[in-house]
């Protein structure tokens, strides 16, 4: 019996430590110059897609406001 609850306890042990590896290198990944890059990359993305939705807005508004004939 004891060498069965040994076992088990080492069995969760090891799947423990690899999911804690696993995040670790998960957050190593994420803060290293890759990481920094590829948010850099997304910001980037997010400020273009903002400026082009402000000028379909303006347009729109331009759209509407002037009468038509």
């Amino acid at each position: 019996m004891f060498a069965a609850t040994k076992a088990a306890t080492e069995a969760a042990e090891v799947q423990v430590v690899e999911r804690t590896l696993a995040r670790m290198h998960a957050m190593k990944k994420r803060h290293g110059a890759e990481g920094r890059k590829a948010c850099q990359d997304y910001e980037t993305a997010q400020a273009q897609k903002k400026a082009i939705e402000d000028q379909k807005t303006a347009v729109r508004q331009q759209l509407t406001s002037t009468p038509t004939r």
